[in-house]
């Protein structure tokens, strides 16, 4: 499966393909130090592009036939909602704020064969493409992979990488950009109150 604009244009760790569409998803969001960095969900026109290219590339990997999918306004809608869903269950976001919003919900068409099992998502339009993305996180679940799907810790990033570390340890997209950052200003943080308290 071929890498889309979304996740590329960030310089991040790209998902093994049967995880990619989740990462593509995830990553539309806008990112406005990076060039190119704009919200893909933004306006009809970029989203249809993203769409259309992610779900070629999604269905050829799958050996899954293109559904024909024209987003409408209201599509639209959903399909920002459903980015928002993902990245609250990457971000494994808890308590009060998150409790509404901790899952995607998926429907599938089952096809057993008397050698195999087929899971396809269900639906058409947005209802199609959040059926992809469960069951692709589905199966990642199943594998013990979707740990390794994360939103970069930095407040000011959120991009969704994936942790290949041995041990699944990062929380950076870049530790050279967004770690570096982060730890600088935990240094001026722990160093201003160092200061204010020898001050009384």
């Amino acid at each position: 499966m071929e890498e889309s604009a979304a996740s590329a244009r960030y310089e991040t760790s790209i998902a093994p393909a049967p995880m990619r569409l989740s990462q593509e998803l995830g990553n539309t969001i806008a990112r406005t130090s990076v060039p190119m960095g704009s919200d893909l969900l933004a306006e009809l026109d970029t989203a249809q592009r993203w769409l259309d290219d992610t779900v070629a590339a999604w269905c050829s990997f799958h050996n899954e036939p293109a559904p024909s999918i024209v987003l409408s306004a209201a599509d639209l809608d959903q399909l920002r909602a459903l980015r928002t869903d993902l990245r609250v269950v990457l971000g494994g976001a808890s308590g009060p704020a998150a409790s509404a919003r901790n899952r995607i919900t998926a429907t599938a068409t089952v096809s057993v064969g008397i050698n195999s099992a087929r899971l396809s998502p269900a639906g058409s339009g947005v209802t199609w493409l959040a059926s992809a993305v469960g069951l692709e996180c589905l199966l990642a679940v199943e594998h013990g992979e979707l740990r390794r799907l994360k939103l970069c810790r930095s407040a000011t990033c959120g991009v969704v990488f994936y942790d290949r570390s041995k041990n699944n340890s990062r929380v950076w997209h870049d530790v050279g950009r967004c770690g570096n950052a982060a730890n600088v200003r935990a240094y001026r943080a722990r160093q201003s109150r160092l200061l204010t308290g020898s001050s009384h």
